[in-house]
């Protein structure tokens, strides 16, 4: 296996060789959420309840397509009412850092997620975003300097 994030590791994929995704999961306890965000692939930040939960979120993550450079030129229409409408997360907080820094919505993702894009770098964005800690790594890969 090839790790993603070493030199020409996008090329070996497209040419079938195997390729491991390193994830760091933190567990989040006041919002009761494992957090999954990887050094190799900037952007990819998920949340889940369980360990189990957050294996299928990121494996929907990277089977919507998901390239850290993604050329999204052009901004998609945005689904109407989200699964975060009423939540009390920090979803609007992290869209709206996004928004001021450039990035805009793309898709919907598989999973609980969207991709936003600034049309270098695409962002995995948890609709729910319950965790400080995935709110925190959302915005350190976009480049805001915002803390939750």
């Amino acid at each position: 296996m090839y790790a993603v994030g070493l030199p020409f590791w996008k090329l070996l994929a497209r040419l079938g060789v195997p390729v491991a995704v390193r994830v760091d999961v933190l567990y989040d306890a006041d919002a009761d959420r494992f957090v999954g965000t990887s050094t190799g692939l900037p952007g990819l930040v998920c949340e889940a309840p369980s360990r189990t939960a957050l294996s299928a979120e990121i494996a929907a993550s990277l089977g919507d397509g998901y390239d850290p450079m993604l050329s999204a030129t052009a901004p998609a229409t945005r689904h109407v009412g989200t699964v975060n409408d009423g939540d009390v997360g920090f979803y609007d907080q992290v869209t709206a850092a996004l928004k001021k820094r450039g990035f805009f919505f793309v898709q919907r993702g598989n999973g609980q997620h969207e991709i936003w894009s600034d049309g270098k770098l695409a962002l995995s964005v948890p609709l729910t975003c319950l965790s400080r800690h995935a709110a925190n790594a959302v915005c350190r890969a976009a480049g805001a300097g915002l803390r939750f």
